[in-house]
């Protein structure tokens, strides 16, 4: 959500991660690594889970936590309307 005075703009973005089937060592494993302890979804997709990813439909950056483009598109939006 974007605001500039009277005008607001609110927008999202949302982002599919296709992980494959994972084992339950696989999985304790990933746990183990305390890689999945301080992450919104369990996992970081620029680490180690980067090896259960077998595809990913949307915008990388929004997984990782920040999604880049979209914000640039909705500052440029609402600076068209100041």
């Amino acid at each position: 959500c974007l605001r500039e005075g009277e005008n607001i703009l609110v927008e999202s973005e949302c982002t599919a991660v296709h992980f494959r089937a994972l084992t339950d060592e696989e999985i304790e494993a990933y746990i183990a690594t305390g890689e999945c302890d301080d992450k919104a979804g369990a996992y970081a997709i620029q680490g180690g889970a980067a090896a259960f990813c077998e595809g990913l439909e949307g915008c990388y950056y929004n997984v990782m936590g920040f999604p880049v483009s979209r914000v640039a598109r909705a500052l440029a939006k609402i600076v068209e309307k100041i």
